[in-house]
């Protein structure tokens, strides 16, 4: 399978590549029960949204979005992964762009809570402070401004009542 999708940027290219050659990193916060749910379901619909990676030499992939999807084809016995291959120059380029692609991805994982949410909505407003307005952010997310208000309003909390709405 091979498709073609613009970026923002420059041309992305959807391919599959083998899972074996993905770096994946180390940061990997994932469930084992929400897994095999998502391995069950990659089994019966495949993989509906590709990854995001950037290729490097001898074949090599470094894995930037899906590490969930990644790692439940490879529960699900899939050899290949449908990814978004982009260059590194895409990918490591600041601006809001790459900021909310990061963000959006993180929200959609389940084991954030809302102070981590609310920190990162933070981190993205204050990274482009003057570009970008609450308001942009919330209808970029496909979120109410409302929503978006009340994350923030967390990070006011006194630090014990923000560590009991962690835990």
């Amino acid at each position: 399978m091979s498709a073609v999708a613009i970026s923002a940027r420059n041309v992305a290219v959807v391919v599959e590549i083998p899972l074996d050659a993905i770096e994946v990193g180390a940061n990997v916060r994932v469930d084992p029960g929400e897994l095999e749910g998502l391995a069950a379901s990659l089994r019966e619909l495949g993989v509906l949204q590709p990854v995001k990676a950037v290729e490097h030499p001898g074949g090599r992939y470094r894995l930037v979005f899906g590490q969930r999807r990644l790692l439940a084809s490879r529960l699900a016995g899939r050899d290949t992964i449908p990814a978004s291959v982009v260059g590194a120059g895409d990918i490591d380029a600041p601006g809001p762009n790459r900021a909310i692609e990061q963000l959006v991805e993180n929200l959609d994982r389940r084991d954030l809570n809302p102070i981590e949410e609310a920190t990162a909505l933070r981190e993205v407003l204050d990274a482009n402070a003057g570009t970008l307005t609450q308001a942009a952010l919330a209808e970029r997310l496909g979120r109410s401004p409302s929503w978006l208000s009340n994350s923030l309003r967390l990070l006011g909390l006194a630090d014990e009542v923000q560590e009991k709405v962690r835990t």
